[in-house]
């Protein structure tokens, strides 16, 4: 009779587990970010703490692995828009 086997680790068991691990930083950063710009109602700072959240994410874990290559496109097209917005708003005299 055999010995039973031990059970998989790492890859084997899923892999990625520093992603598992690091969900809930990512969601801690994007709420701080997010209610920094809610505090001080500026668009412009939220697209700029996004876009350095975004980035200290990418450096954490890769860019591939966090956003995947259509996702990254489809985040700095939402960023883009959302920076418009803000001028847009700055332009008609919204929150200062």
């Amino acid at each position: 009779m055999s010995t039973p086997a031990a059970p998989p680790t790492g890859r084997r068991a899923g892999g990625h587990a520093h992603a598992r691990r690091l969900r809930p930083l990512r969601w801690l950063f994007a709420g701080i970010v997010i209610l920094i710009a809610v505090l001080f109602w500026d668009l412009n700072a939220l697209v700029a703490g996004l876009r350095h959240t975004a980035g200290a994410l990418a450096r954490l874990e890769g860019a591939r692995r966090l956003l995947g290559t259509t996702a990254a496109v489809a985040w700095a097209h939402l960023l883009q828009l959302v920076h418009r917005i803000g001028h847009w708003l700055a332009s008609v005299g919204g929150p200062a």
